[in-house]
């Protein structure tokens, strides 16, 4: 089943549950087909498939992503996410679910501890 987050805090949790599961086909549905991902290295990952792969992998290498919102601001259908583990820039879709449209990992700050 394909998640829907309806807000965009909502969508920063899915992010969450996904990478905690290890789901790599909810993250990928989680992401817009053309997403773009900036991770800890500084690595550049094009599309919705490649950035899912990029999450699992980190998710047994470094632990999985842990979301922890500190700010959203919304401007009709965008928002931006500044979450402990990063920030994403989120598109409403269809006038009622949220995709990540660019996301940037914090390498200081990402993972939870083991």
């Amino acid at each position: 089943m394909t998640p829907f987050a309806y807000t965009p805090g909502e969508l920063d949790v899915l992010l969450e549950d996904a990478s905690v599961l290890g789901d790599l086909a909810s993250l990928c549905a989680l992401y817009d087909e053309q997403a773009l991902l900036v991770d800890a290295a500084g690595r550049t990952i094009r599309g919705a498939e490649a950035i899912a792969d990029v999450l699992g992998a980190m998710r047994f290498s470094e632990g999985a992503y842990i979301a922890r919102s500190a700010h959203t601001v919304r401007n009709g259908d965008d928002a931006l996410v500044v979450a402990r583990g990063g920030a994403h820039v989120l598109q409403r879709r269809n006038a009622r679910d949220w995709r990540v449209t660019i996301s940037l990992l914090d390498p200081t700050n990402r993972m939870e501890e083991r």
